[in-house]
């Protein structure tokens, strides 16, 4: 051991917290957390006769260490995933890109909305579903449940102080009560959402018993019109009804996590079972963790992933024995409010469905490892050839490209987006409305956007531990702009102004030709080949960028033709 390391270690305190390690970059490569600080981290150091080939590597490159201190083991746990989601460590198992994944969300407003969201904002009564992977099929089991229990998704207002004049589109449609208008109470519309919500929570013969005796009654007053449409809505029920089968008699909640590695891919499968039922499955892609051992896979995979969801079950199933075992069912029981359990079955049912949990992650792995070798040799030469062609300092890890959205000046936008190591990270995204502009002129609105994005740029990433903005506090390896020389030459006056040493450069918008500033010549064209790697990211960021652009404008306009639902005076 280094005498500097050994001289920090001697420094830690027995107390709970968090440990990071840094390599000679100055880069987090490893985070995590201990019950005492000194005893845990002095452990790594001990002479061990077997080493997992992760934990050796990891070793070989730590240079220095930090900590911080917190009151409990718990609270540590919790500040460990923040640090990691933070950091994305390399020697730490993550879930790749978890702000892609789906959820749905369920307002604490008067009248409760359902919005499908891509990050969750636990604030206030706010209900969330998921984590879903299959976006297809959660919309179209909603798009029934909407028939059957109509619900609003607006996103006006709805706080039934201030109904509109008129409703929208879906009121007339039978897909929106009109909460709107204060066509429905909140009583009965709250009775809506919570059908919806059991529904959701695989409790289906609840909302399909009461349909039944809805239809019954109206039958019996003669009510016909009515008991036709309940049963249309029960009809409807049953095709959710046929996607959910029974696989166990037992109403206990249950997830089966199952992972599976082949080459550098490693897969989590999460069979969901609900009331006795399977609600569907999940899968996610992790990081390799440099070859982590299967019971740290599975820890992290724990921690992060239920530290998003709120439909925790009673029993959790896993294949091995892990260290956290305790602590991670304390902090389980503690956010959901009952008790959890971490279960690894020997036999019997739960041994079945573990089976049945770990082949699918396997076949997952299997057919994924074969997309993800070949897309990753891809973008590799990519990213090399970009390097080469545009002379960057390095290897462009982070891209960021910038577009802006208008017609004829009205609603003016525009869009920023990442690609990490070649790949989408949608998470990091974010757009922009124009301020300080009336009329069009793209490449002012582009200095301005550059100015908000680039003022706030933080220099040194590592101090404080935790940015309030993720998406601002990282440096770019190359900035990309959309629209050619004008919105270089824009681009260069924010650059020059600001003293940022950050490769920039442009493109144009149809001959795909990237412009380079040069200090004598003015700019430099890069030409690619048809069939070049490195043309494929450009366009892939370029038609991102676009993209969400002009779906943030569409949006905007949308608003600003229809007046929020308003009759404008006359």
């Amino acid at each position: 051991m280094q005498p500097t390391l050994k001289a920090t270690i001697q420094a830690f305190p027995h107390k709970p917290g968090c440990y990071l390690f840094y390599d000679q970059a100055g880069d987090v490569i490893y985070v995590g957390k201990a019950k005492d600080l000194k005893k845990r981290v002095d452990s790594y150091f001990r002479p061990h006769p077997v080493l997992d080939p992760w934990k050796r590597r990891l070793l070989t490159e730590i240079a220095t260490l930090n900590h911080v201190v917190v009151s409990n083991e718990l609270e540590a746990l919790l500040f460990e995933s923040t640090l990691i989601k933070r950091f994305k460590p390399k020697f730490n198992v993550m879930l790749k890109d978890d702000k892609n994944y789906l959820w749905i969300e369920i307002g604490d407003e008067v009248y409760p909305q359902l919005r499908f969201v891509r990050r969750i904002t636990p604030h206030g009564k706010k209900r969330y579903f998921g984590p879903y992977t299959n976006a297809f099929s959660i919309r179209a089991t909603l798009r029934i449940l909407r028939r059957i229990f109509p619900y609003s998704t607006c996103g006006r207002n709805l706080d039934g102080k201030h109904p509109t004049p008129r409703p929208c589109l879906h009121y007339y449609l039978k897909l929106c009560p009109g909460a709107c208008i204060g066509a429905i109470t909140p009583q009965v519309y709250q009775k809506n959402i919570d059908r919806v919500t059991s529904v959701l929570s695989g409790r289906t013969e609840e909302a399909r018993s009461l349909l039944t005796a809805m239809m019954e009654r109206a039958s019996r007053e003669e009510r016909f019109e009515a008991a036709a449409k309940l049963r249309d809505q029960i009809t409807l029920l049953d095709a959710i009804a046929l996607r959910q089968y029974v696989i166990t008699p037992s109403s206990v909640a249950r997830d089966v996590l199952g992972i599976a590695r082949n080459d550098a891919t490693v897969v989590a499968h999460l069979l969901i079972i609900r009331g006795g039922k399977v609600l569907g499955s999940e899968r996610f892609l992790l990081t390799d963790a440099l070859g982590a051992p299967p019971p740290e896979t599975i820890t992290r995979f724990l921690k992060q992933y239920y530290a998003r969801t709120e439909n925790i079950p009673k029993e959790i199933i896993i294949e091995h024995v892990i260290e956290e075992r305790s602590l991670i069912e304390t902090w389980l029981t503690h956010r959901s409010g009952h008790a959890v359990y971490l279960l690894i079955p020997k036999r019997g049912i739960r041994k079945k469905l573990l089976r049945l949990s770990i082949e699918n992650a396997k076949e997952y792995a299997r057919t994924d490892a074969k997309t993800y070798h070949k897309r990753h040799t891809r973008i590799t030469k990519g990213l090399n050839e970009l390097t080469s062609m545009l002379h960057l300092p390095r290897l462009p890890q982070r891209i960021e490209a910038f577009d802006v959205s208008n017609i004829q000046g009205t609603s003016m936008v525009a869009s920023m987006v990442v690609l990490i190591d070649g790949e989408p990270a949608k998470g990091l995204y974010r757009k922009f409305k124009i301020k300080t502009l009336i009329g069009a002129n793209d490449p002012a609105a582009m200095a301005e956007v550059l100015r908000r994005r680039f003022t706030h740029l933080t220099t040194d990433h590592k101090a404080p531990l935790l940015k309030s903005d993720e998406s601002f506090s990282q440096t770019p390896d190359l900035v990309i702009l959309d629209g050619g020389k004008p919105q270089l030459s824009a681009g260069l006056t924010v650059w020059r102004k600001l003293s940022l040493s950050i490769p920039l450069t442009a493109l144009a918008k149809r001959e795909e030709i990237l412009y380079l500033p040069e200090p004598k010549e003015g700019y430099r064209e890069v030409r690619f080949e048809r069939a070049s790697p490195a043309l494929h990211i450009i366009q892939k960021i370029r038609d991102e960028a676009h993209r969400f652009a002009i779906t943030y404008h569409r949006k905007l306009r949308g608003k600003r033709m229809l007046g929020g639902g308003r009759v404008p005076p006359k």
